[in-house]
């Protein structure tokens, strides 16, 4: 009984004594549960473990002096019977009392009284300030991360962000700080017999990271599954600033480092699995390959026993690197050899894969063993390099042969647009479209117009007669209409009837003849009459040279019949029935694109068009 009686005395000393401790904290909480980030002024970033600690209470601190030195605060001790401490950066400082939520703030000889969520306090003889207080100093946040995988996963259930550069500091992407695995892409592309994987694998992010870690261990799992090489880490890449790159094996060893001082960067770092990225980092793209590729510095054409093959699968592949406005051309002229290739462009915004003012990586796989390809005849792998010939504010021109452009090109090439902005505007397309600059790519090859431009042949640049013009008028008109692209493009009597009508529209501007052009000119009763009973249906889905002759007599008819801007009254009708643009032609689409057409003109409109043209 004596024994248990003192044992009840000492439990309730000891209770006593807890009760005497600060009843506002948990025992010092130095797991990783809370996370510090400073960003700095140039937006890269700094983390800290174990400077927070949170109260029973739920309140959270941070070590004063700590967390002084880690934003690059000044930080004494505090003097006399209620010591606390002093927290500055140049004028400004923050005075706290020991065991008190009031503190001072002072600047430039003002003294402001304040007063903090939580005291300052003495724990494990340390001095903590509630973390709100610093924002005195810089910008201020706290965020809750259990729900964010990529913080919680790393142990933090908590972040507080103070930032030289925000005043409301945003959360870092997780990735940004602990690493980020890169994945692979993976797809079989099937042809013929064979069945080949298309690999790709890249990573980008603007800036806000002054250090990032990648993992390449998923890709190259990949290559290897897939029997492509995978005993390191190669590619190209693109940064705006100067960085510094370290390859790291799966000792943690550096088995490489590259200083990068160029925009472009080439990325070969054998027996390498990470990649360690250091400096000012801003608009970074790298495309990732299974070997050190192909940097295309001129125009050149390969034979195929030019080059080392890769072939884990039967096929033969390569990476190349293009620089800005290189031309891909296969060479195919004898043996039939088919082929995908695949595009990864290294910076934003550009123009589109075929042709772009960035470096992009191009990987090939040809479906063919290495052997019967470089043994074959009529063989060509041609990269051309082009030259902005012109660059006003109306259009641009590449070429990669500028022997035929006539000496007055560019003066003419602004009055083609210039009439087609005239006869056009309101009547075919709105003003928007039309203030588009226009592509011009001078290349061999059928012409070609769409939304990223229009192709022409060096001929056609010579402009000596009256079917280069309507060459460059009727190939602009596609561009134009590109501009909103629209499931039109898929009915090809639509299309071609617009850029045929709106070139004779320009030229007639330009006081061109056209009376004698045979192109406006060719017979289509013939046409008419033999589908006169489904015209609707034959209009729809016509293709090859009948749909231009089709096409320009009945968008003639509309422009004749219902006004000279029928053809901008409809595209307004399709573009408010959102008609699935880039989706494959099927049946109800059509309809809903001649509903369009009748919307904007009449019911019976091609039945009157048979009528009035089966004669003619």
């Amino acid at each position: 009984m004596k024994y248990r009686n003192t044992i009840k005395t000492i439990a309730i000393l000891a209770l006593m004594l807890v009760a005497m401790l600060p009843n506002s904290t948990t025992s010092a909480n130095t797991d990783k549960g809370y996370l510090l980030i400073f960003e700095q002024k140039d937006g890269t970033y700094k983390t800290f473990d174990n400077l927070v600690y949170k109260t029973s209470n739920n309140y959270l601190l941070v070590k004063a002096k700590s967390t002084a030195k880690a934003l690059g605060l000044k930080y004494q001790n505090g003097n006399g019977l209620n010591k606390g401490c002093k927290i500055s950066l140049g004028s400004k400082q923050l005075t706290y009392t020991r065991n008190s939520k009031t503190y001072y703030y002072s600047s430039e000889g003002s003294i402001k009284k304040m007063l903090a969520n939580y005291k300052q306090v003495l724990i494990a003889s340390t001095n903590m300030v509630h973390y709100s207080t610093l924002s005195a100093f810089y910008g201020c946040s706290y965020f809750n991360t259990e729900q964010n995988e990529g913080y919680n996963s790393n142990g933090y259930k908590g972040v507080i962000v103070y930032s030289a550069k925000q005043k409301n500091p945003t959360l870092p992407n997780a990735g940004t700080l602990f690493g980020i695995n890169i994945n692979a892409s993976l797809y079989q592309h099937e042809y013929g017999g064979y069945s080949a994987p298309v690999i790709s694998a890249s990573f980008s992010i603007d800036d806000g990271a002054g250090n990032l870690k990648l993992n390449l261990s998923n890709v190259l799992d990949t290559y290897r599954k897939n029997k492509l090489p995978s005993d390191g880490v190669y590619g190209y890449g693109y940064c705006e600033e100067n960085i510094i790159i370290e390859g790291i094996n799966n000792k943690g060893e550096m088995v490489g480092k590259s200083d990068i001082k160029n925009k472009n960067f080439i990325v070969d770092f054998p027996g390498a699995q990470t990649l360690k990225i250091s400096g000012k980092i801003k608009n970074l793209n790298i495309g990732f390959t299974p070997e050190k590729p192909i940097v295309i510095t001129d125009s050149i054409t390969y034979l195929p026993k030019d080059i080392d093959w890769l072939s884990p699968d039967g096929c033969t592949r390569k990476y190349f690197v293009l620089p800005p406005y290189t031309v891909f051309n296969f060479y195919n002229w004898i043996t039939q050899v088919a082929y995908t290739h695949n595009f990864n462009v290294l910076e934003k915004n550009q123009e589109s894969n075929e042709f772009n003012s960035s470096y992009q990586l191009l990987s090939i796989i040809f479906f063919t063993a290495p052997e019967p390809f470089i043994a074959g005849e009529g063989f060509g792998i041609q990269f051309k390099i082009w030259d902005k010939t012109i660059d006003n504010p109306n259009v641009l021109v590449y070429d990669s042969t500028i022997n035929s452009q006539s000496k007055n090109y560019e003066t003419e090439l602004n009055k083609m647009i210039k009439a087609l902005k005239k006869v056009g505007l309101n009547k075919y397309f709105n003003n928007t479209i039309m203030k588009s600059k226009m592509i011009i790519k001078v290349k061999d090859g059928v012409p070609t117009g769409g939304h990223t431009g229009i192709t022409v042949e060096p001929d056609d640049t010579n402009l000596d007669d009256q079917f280069d013009y309507y060459v460059h008028l009727h190939e602009m008109t596609h561009y134009y209409e590109g501009q909103r692209y629209h499931y039109g493009f898929n009915i090809k009597a639509w299309a071609e009837g617009n850029a045929m009508t709106l070139a004779e529209k320009a030229m007639n501007e330009m006081n061109i003849n056209t009376e004698s052009f045979y192109t406006f000119n060719r017979p289509v009763s013939h046409l008419i009459n033999a589908n006169k009973n489904n015209f609707e249906d034959y209009y729809l889905s016509i293709s090859g040279d009948d749909a231009y002759i089709i096409g320009y007599n009945f968008t003639k008819f509309l422009n004749n019949t219902y006004g000279d801007d029928t053809v901008y009254r409809i595209l307004e009708n399709v573009y408010k029935k959102d008609i699935p643009a880039y989706d494959a032609k099927k049946t109800k689409y059509d309809q809903l694109f001649a509903d369009c057409i009748k919307e904007a003109t009449s019911k019976d409109v091609f039945d009157r068009f048979v009528e009035e043209y089966k004669s003619k």
